[in-house]
């Protein structure tokens, strides 16, 4: 009787352990995905203007999953994503006359929408997985 007591005692205890650990881990990925979408919210708010018109060439980078994750919510294909592309273009715009879409485009690796680019940025194409 006694043994079965602690044996009871033991499963209760990793039991509420790992309910516990996994209320933690669910609360810090919830935290995490609010975070991210916050910026991404304000940053739609801070749209360049003419972001929504027709043009002739549109820079696109190619989204991808990495195989072991990513450290502290940095990803290798958004390095520094959007400055880098608003600048690209920027200097394209500048520089050329062609008529260029003023916001980021990015474009995900398992989407059917990857063969309406004909022209993809690939940040450390070595990283991704398929």
């Amino acid at each position: 009787m006694k043994f079965a007591r602690t044996t009871l005692r033991r499963r209760l205890a990793f039991l509420f352990s790992a309910l516990l650990f996994l209320g933690f881990a669910s609360a810090l990925l919830a935290y995490q995905r609010r975070r991210i979408n916050r910026y991404q919210k304000e940053d739609e708010e801070n749209m360049p203007i003419g972001a929504k018109q027709r043009v002739e060439w549109t820079f696109a980078r190619f989204h991808y999953n990495m195989p072991y994750g990513s450290f502290r919510g940095f990803q290798r294909w958004a390095a520094d994503y959007p400055k880098s592309d608003r600048q690209l273009v920027q200097g394209v715009i500048r520089l050329t006359r062609i008529n260029t879409h003023v916001a980021e485009q990015v474009v995900d690796a398992a989407s059917d929408d990857i063969y309406n680019w004909p022209w993809i940025f690939v940040e450390d194409p070595g990283a991704w997985v398929l």
